[in-house]
C-alpha cells in the first residue's frame, strides 16, 4: 500500500482507466492491453519520481501524508520503482507503433520535467496541458491506420489536465507555500487556484457536452458534471481541500464518460 500511495494511486488508476476505455472505444481490441500496461507503467514512473524528487522538501515540511516521510517505504525502493517503470514503458509503448510511442514518450517526459523543476515555475501548468492533451493521440495513433484525434478532444483533455493541476494543488497548498515551492498555484493562493481550476474543468466538460453526438448522454453528464463541480466549489470555499479534490475526481469521471462515449468520433468528423 505504501508504494501504491507513493505512486499517487488514485490519479494513476484514473488516467490508466481512461486510456484503456478510450482504446476500447476506438476498437483497438487486444491492443488495449498494451495501452493499459504502457500507461500504467508511465503513470507509476511519474508518481514515484514525484515523491522521489520531493522527498527532502516533504521532510522539511513534515508531510506526514507522504509514504517516504512516514518511513513506510525507502527512497531506494521508490527510485528503483520509478526507473523500472520508465524502462518498461518503452517497449510497451512501441507495441502501439512508433508514432504512438513517440507521443507517449513526449507526455511522460513532460511529466518528469514537471517533477524535476517546472513545478517551481510560473509555467508549472504547462506540462499538465501537454501530457493530458497528448493522451488521446497516443490512443488514435496506435490504431490500424494511425490518425491524429480531432482537435476538440485534445484541447478538452489538455484543459482537464490544467484544471486538475490547479485543483490537485489545493490540499497541499499551505504546506507547499511553507516549503518555498513557487509554482503558479502557490503564487496565486487558494481562492484564485480554486476558481481557475473549476473554470478550466468546466470548459473541458462544456466542450465535450457540445461535441457529443448523444444528446441524452450529454444532458445527463452535463448536469452531473455541474453538480460535482458545484461541490468542488462548496468544499473548496469551506477549506475542505481534500474533499474538493475528491469531488474533482468525480467530475473527471463524468468527463471520462463523455470521452469514452465519443468512440470512433475521436478521429472522425
Amino acid at each position: 500500500m505504501a508504494l501504491f500511495a507513493a505512486a499517487h494511486g488514485g490519479p494513476t488508476l484514473l488516467v490508466t482507466a481512461v486510456a484503456s476505455l478510450l482504446a476500447l472505444g476506438t476498437e483497438r481490441g487486444l491492443g488495449t492491453l498494451w495501452v493499459t500496461a504502457a500507461v500504467l507503467c508511465g503513470q507509476c514512473s511519474v508518481g514515484w519520481s514525484n515523491d522521489w524528487f520531493d522527498r527532502d522538501e516533504d521532510l522539511r515540511a513534515q508531510r506526514s501524508d507522504k509514504a517516504l516521510v512516514r518511513g513506510d517505504c525507502s527512497l531506494a525502493v521508490v527510485r528503483a520503482g520509478a526507473l523500472t517503470a520508465l524502462v518498461l514503458c518503452i517497449p510497451l509503448s512501441f507495441a502501439s507503433g512508433w508514432q504512438a510511442a513517440a507521443v507517449h514518450f513526449a507526455a511522460i517526459a513532460s511529466a518528469w520535467i514537471y517533477n524535476g523543476f517546472m513545478k517551481q515555475s510560473l509555467l508549472s501548468p504547462l506540462p499538465y496541458a501537454i501530457s493530458f492533451g497528448l493522451l488521446p493521440a497516443f490512443i488514435t495513433l496506435g490504431m490500424a491506420t494511425p490518425t491524429w484525434p480531432r482537435w476538440i478532444y485534445m484541447v478538452a483533455a489538455a484543459t482537464l489536465g490544467l484544471g486538475a493541476h490547479f485543483l490537485n494543488s489545493l490540499p497541499d497548498l499551505a504546506a507547499d507555500q511553507r516549503s518555498g515551492r513557487k509554482g503558479l498555484p502557490q503564487r496565486l493562493g487558494s481562492r484564485l487556484t480554486l476558481w481557475i481550476g473549476v473554470g478550466l474543468v468546466f470548459v473541458s466538460l462544456a466542450m465535450l457536452v457540445v461535441g457529443s453526438r448523444d444528446t441524452f448522454l450529454a444532458i445527463v453528464c452535463g448536469l452531473c458534471g455541474m453538480l460535482t463541480l458545484g461541490m468542488v466549489v462548496l468544499t473548496g470555499m469551506r477549506k475542505q481541500e481534500r474533499a474538493a479534490w475528491h469531488w474533482t475526481l468525480l467530475t473527471a469521471g463524468v468527463v471520462v464518460v463523455l470521452f469514452v462515449a465519443s468512440g470512433r468520433s475521436l478521429v472522425s468528423g
